[in-house]
């Protein structure tokens, strides 16, 4: 017993500080790493999110300029949980005789956007 808490007391088993210190300034790299890794996923998610919610509201405006004719261009923006969301509408030439084109764009954070082309009849 007497020679096992020589040991302690001496040194002999164990890590040295310096090899503490490596050990962990390699375990807060791995960890830091990870920190950043998880910080840009979840940006990227939080992006998916925007731009299918995007696309959800701009399709409901092309079913809904579907039903009911777009004569000139508007804009507006969406209530509720979507207030973030801005929309407008244009109408255009194609250069075919009795063909338009209706570009429906959905924008939020000042630079980003979703547009839809579409092309009518006109009558």
């Amino acid at each position: 017993m007497f020679r096992r808490i020589s040991r302690v007391l001496t040194g002999v088993a164990g890590f040295t500080l310096l090899e503490s210190m490596i050990a962990l300034a390699l375990l807060s790299g791995v960890v830091v790493a990870v920190l950043v890794s998880l910080n840009y996923n979840l940006g990227v998610a939080a992006y998916d999110i925007d731009v299918v919610t995007a696309t959800v509201l701009g399709h409901e405006l092309a079913e809904q300029s579907a039903i009911s004719p777009v004569t000139s261009d508007s804009k507006g923006e969406f209530t509720g949980p979507f207030s973030k969301f801005s929309w407008s509408v244009s109408t255009g030439g194609t250069g075919i005789e009795g063909l338009k084109k209706v570009s429906i764009k959905i924008s939020w954070d000042r630079d980003k956007n979703v547009t839809f082309a579409s092309f009518k009849r006109g009558r």
